[in-house]
């Protein structure tokens, strides 16, 4: 591979331009950082880890580990909240962000997901207490490291202590809150139960699915509804009451924070009309959790739907509540103040960044949206891509302006890489998937849709949008020059495109070889279309043998 040895301006991609408004790199690197990383723990113990925690652990670290993401999530939303409403805080810490994150730092970032990581690999049923000791303190341990070196990683450690000295014991609460807030929302279920309600919640979902023709099986006194044999008890739990709790802490926290731009007592409004629009979502959760039980799956409704419909409902309302607070001038005092000048924004589909990145975060939300409401997410690949397919459009005229040119060593290695992971693929399962059994039972023309997009998907618009972020984004925005540096950036673009595939040596090597494609001559075109023929060797033989497992 000769010709890596190349100077900073021929790395540096031909449509760089500085980020403009918030959008900081070093930030938009750690966070995505830590996205992915939350989005992996939440797939690898949510949903391949055979492992009942309660039948070896107590009840109370069972629930603690069970709610981490949720958690974790918690935690960075109360602080950026909380930056947003003091504003020279933020300006003050935001000053002391780094150029670039620590490369020390951020080998102890990923070091702490690592550790994370590594109980799933040997903790299964019945492992002896020891085992379990010591997949808790790598837990713990983990979760430590991980949190320090993502702040130490932005900011030094003086940064931190001058923001702690100036906001004390309210930001220290509020963390301590928002960290605890799933069991300060158990707490509160379990003390305000309020039967009405839960009448009022068992009839209302009820009601509902009468209303679009169901025949529905009820008992009202022990409050069981459901379609023929999958029914759910609508108890306290189910009445809402976790929702009110929520979005009254929620807006209560918002209101607080923004006092000194809201306009009293009007903006108390916003409380009523959030508990009323949390027990409509929470009507129309459980109906849809007997919905997809009675037509998809009992095992969907219950391991899938039910575990992430409720939080997904209660971000995207909070999220339209505060959207419409800051955006009504009626509930703010500064909205007639007159508008300060801004610097000149970038539109949204010129942005690099944006093109490199966002493409990505659409691609795993489908991944993540399917894996909620659909047992089987491979049956509904088209979906994903029209939805990669809608982003690209989106920002077509970046990735046309890249430098493309039918370059053969990137064809010719791309199409190796293609052949070695068919070659060392593991053989057939001798029995029939749930994927292959669903694609069986499809209609001719549903089951060539589906061929068609998962061909096309994974040979055109999967290599584009994952070598825009590994390659074009998280590779480059780590190398900045230096030995170390450029292996750190190689390890962890890599390490996290792995983390994508089931068979992450294979994945991990690949990363690399296309890594250096890109380096050869600056482009990441040369990446992309090295992906592109190897995805396509992978497909063609796939499509030649109808074996799907391979793509």
């Amino acid at each position: 591979m000769g010709g890596c040895e190349l100077s900073k301006s021929t790395f540096e991609d031909e449509h760089d331009r500085p980020l403009s408004g918030m959008l900081a790199q070093p930030i938009l690197l750690v966070l995505g950082l830590l996205c992915l990383e939350l989005f992996a723990i939440s797939i690898l113990y949510n949903h391949s880890f055979e492992f009942e925690c309660r039948a070896s652990a107590p009840a109370f670290f069972c629930a603690f580990l069970s709610q981490s993401v949720i958690r974790a999530i918690c935690v960075m939303g109360a602080l950026a909240v909380f930056l947003m409403a003091r504003s020279a805080v933020a300006s003050g810490l935001l000053a002391r962000v780094r150029p670039r994150p620590a490369l020390q730092w951020l080998m102890v970032q990923v070091a702490g997901f690592v550790l994370i990581l590594l109980p799933w690999t040997f903790v299964s049923d019945g492992v002896s207490g020891l085992t379990l000791s010591l997949a808790a303190v790598l837990w713990l341990t983990g979760g430590a490291l991980a949190a320090i070196g993502a702040a130490l990683a932005l900011i030094p450690g003086a940064g931190w202590r001058h923001m702690l000295a100036e906001t004390g014991l309210p930001l220290f609460g509020i963390l301590l809150i928002a960290g605890l807030a799933p069991e300060i929302a158990a707490v509160f279920q379990n003390v305000w139960k309020f039967d009405p309600l839960t009448g009022a919640t068992f009839r209302a979902a009820q009601s509902a699915l009468e209303a679009v023709g169901y025949t529905v099986v009820s008992d009202p006194p022990t409050k069981l509804l459901g379609i023929d044999q999958f029914l759910v008890l609508v108890g306290p739990q189910c009445s809402g009451v976790e929702g009110f709790l929520l979005i009254s802490a929620f807006l209560a926290f918002y209101i607080w924070l923004f006092r000194s731009d809201l306009k009293f007592p009007r903006v108390w409004l916003l409380l009523p009309i959030g508990l009323a629009f949390s027990w409509v979502f929470n009507v129309g959760r459980i109906t849809l959790l007997i919905l997809v039980g009675h037509h998809v799956s009992p095992n969907l409704a219950i391991n899938g739907f039910h575990s992430h419909a409720g939080w997904l409902m209660f971000t995207v309302l909070a999220v339209s509540l505060a959207f419409t607070a800051h955006k009504i001038s009626w509930f703010r005092k500064t909205a007639d103040a007159p508008i300060k000048p801004r610097r000149e924004v970038l539109p949204l589909a010129q942005d690099p960044y944006a093109a490199q990145i966002l493409p990505f975060i659409c691609f795993m939300a489908s991944i993540l949206l399917l894996s909620t409401f659909t047992e089987i997410p491979g049956l509904y690949y088209p979906v994903r891509f029209v939805v990669m397919a809608a982003v690209l459009a989106f920002f077509y005229k970046y990735i046309r302006d890249l430098e493309w040119s039918l370059d053969a060593l990137s064809l010719g290695i791309g199409a190796a890489i293609g052949v070695l992971w068919l070659v060392t693929a593991a053989p057939p399962e001798t029995e029939p998937s749930d994927l292959m059994l669903g694609l069986g039972a499809m209609s001719g023309t549903g089951f060539a849709i589906w061929v068609i997009a998962r061909v096309l998907g994974t040979s055109l618009l999967v290599p584009i949008i994952e070598e825009l972020f590994f390659r074009g984004y998280v590779l480059r925005r780590i190398d900045h020059g230096g030995m170390v540096l450029r292996i750190v950036a190689f390890a962890v673009s890599s390490g996290l495109f792995a983390a994508l595939h089931d068979r992450w040596i294979a994945a991990f090597l690949a990363g690399i070889v296309f890594g250096l494609l890109m380096l050869r001559r600056g482009r990441v075109s040369d990446a992309i279309l090295a992906h592109m023929a190897a995805n396509a060797v992978i497909a063609a033989w796939a499509l030649y043998t109808q074996n799907w497992a391979l793509i």
